[in-house]
């Protein structure tokens, strides 16, 4: 590459070093056949039947690849910065997720010598619930009352930080990449 064959090592644009996902379906035990209030009547028609369901994600960030602007190259190409130190904070913030001060504009023609990925960016971790009773109507018709909250801990997910060095914003994160939270109710007949 014209960067030289050292400087495209680094992480694909689509990493995540650790990811997990996890969902769980947990029957409550209330209600008919279970362990309490497992008497018929009003007490199992108000408490039986609730089932809980949830599913987790967390993920580290993805890599960040620095850019320079305006390129000095005088042609078509996107040119990288220079590196002159470890970008990486110790406590990154949204306004500020990278040591900008770390990259400086290469001279003229020059490619800079940074890496294709300096570092990584935020980590997300989301949890959703669902919680949802059964109404048997009969052997083969139920009605199911559903709540479903999205985002339960209404955490911000932020997005990549601009990479562009030389440009205002640059080092600072402008968006999620994800919706507060979001409760919904629900009625469906399963048959």
């Amino acid at each position: 590459t014209p960067f030289g064959p050292d400087s495209d090592k680094g992480l694909a644009d689509n990493n995540l070093t650790h990811s997990l996902t996890g969902s769980y379906v947990y029957l409550l035990p209330f209600g008919k056949g279970q362990r309490w209030a497992n008497q018929a009547g009003v007490v199992n028609q108000l408490a039986g039947n609730w089932q809980l369901n949830g599913i987790v994600r967390v993920r580290s960030g993805f890599p960040l690849g620095p850019t320079i602007s305006p390129s000095l190259l005088n042609n078509t190409m996107t040119n990288r910065p220079n590196l002159v130190c470890d970008p990486t904070l110790p406590h990154p913030t949204p306004q500020l997720w990278v040591n900008t001060a770390c990259f400086a504009q290469p001279a003229a023609y020059q490619f800079g010598n940074s890496y294709r990925t300096v570092g990584e960016g935020p980590h997300e971790m989301n949890f959703d619930l669902s919680l949802l009773k059964d109404f048997p109507l009969n052997e083969r018709l139920r009605l199911q009352f559903r709540v479903e909250v999205f985002n339960l801990l209404n955490s911000a997910e932020f997005d990549l930080p601009s990479m562009s060095m030389g440009v205002p914003g640059a080092g600072a994160i402008t968006a999620t990449v994800n919706d507060s939270r979001e409760i919904q109710l629900g009625m469906k007949v399963i048959f």
